[in-house]
C-alpha cells in the first residue's frame, strides 16, 4: 500500500471497528509495523487483573524512564475513567431522559388524580343514589377504580405503540438498547397502570367516605 508518497507494508484488517467508547458505529481499519509510521504521542496499556490500577502508576513510570529518563509521561489514566470522560455526554443526555421521564410520570398521576377527583365530584348525586340503593362502599371503590384503569389504559396502548420507536430513539444514546425490549415494552404500561390505581385511591376514598345523604341534597 502507498501513503503519502510511501509503500507501507499492511499487517492486519479488520471489518468493524470501535475507535473510542463513544462510538456507536464500526469501520473498517487496517494496520501497519509500528517502524513505518510517524508518531507525535503514543499509548500504551498496563494489565493489572488484581492490583488496583491506579497503584501501579509508580511502578509504571519508573520501568519507562529506565528505559528513556527524557521520556515524558503525559496523562496517565485507568481505561476506566477515559471511558468515563468519553461517555460523559451522553450520560447526562441520559440523565436528562430520566429526569423528564420522572416528571412526567409525576404530572401523568397529577392529571389522572385530577381528571378522577373531577368525575367523582361531578357524579356524587349519582354516588349517593346507588349508596342509598344498597351499593357497598367495595362497590363503589370498584367502579371508580376501573373508572382511573378505563382511561389509563388507553395511554398503556399507546405506550405498546411507541415503545420501540423510543428504544430506536435511544441507541443513538446508549450501547445495547434494542428497540423491542419485552422487559421495557412491558414494564412501561404496567408502571402506567399502577400509578392510575394509586392515582385513584384519593377520589375513590374521598367518594366512599362522603355522607350519602348529603350527596342526595346536592343539586
Amino acid at each position: 500500500m502507498r501513503v503519502a508518497g510511501q509503500n507501507r507494508r499492511i499487517i492486519g484488517v479488520v471489518e468493524g471497528i470501535q475507535d473510542s467508547p463513544a462510538d456507536l458505529d464500526t469501520k473498517p481499519a487496517f494496520w501497519f509495523p509500528f517502524e513505518q509510521g510517524e508518531y507525535d504521542s503514543l499509548f500504551f496499556v498496563v494489565r493489572s487483573p488484581s492490583v488496583n490500577p491506579e497503584s501501579l502508576i509508580p511502578t509504571v513510570t519508573v520501568a519507562v524512564h529506565a528505559v528513556d529518563p527524557e521520556l515524558a509521561l503525559d496523562e496517565i489514566r485507568t481505561l476506566q475513567s477515559r471511558a468515563d470522560s468519553a461517555l460523559a455526554g451522553r450520560r447526562f443526555a441520559l440523565w436528562l431522559f430520566q429526569s423528564f421521564a420522572v416528571l412526567s410520570l409525576a404530572l401523568a398521576a397529577a392529571g389522572i388524580y385530577g381528571l378522577l377527583a373531577y368525575s367523582v365530584q361531578q357524579r356524587h348525586k349519582e354516588l349517593g343514589i346507588r349508596a342509598a340503593l344498597g351499593a357497598s362502599r367495595v362497590d363503589l371503590w370498584k367502579m371508580i377504580l376501573c373508572d382511573g384503569l378505563k382511561m389509563a389504559s388507553a395511554g398503556a396502548f399507546c405506550c405498546l405503540l411507541l415503545a420501540p420507536l423510543g428504544g430506536s430513539f435511544l441507541r443513538t444514546f446508549r450501547y445495547n438498547v434494542k428497540a423491542f425490549d419485552l422487559l421495557t415494552i412491558a414494564g412501561a404500561p404496567a408502571v402506567l397502570l399502577t400509578v392510575a390505581i394509586l392515582a385513584s385511591l384519593g377520589p375513590a376514598r374521598s367518594a366512599t367516605r362522603s355522607d350519602p345523604a348529603f350527596a342526595l341534597r346536592q343539586d
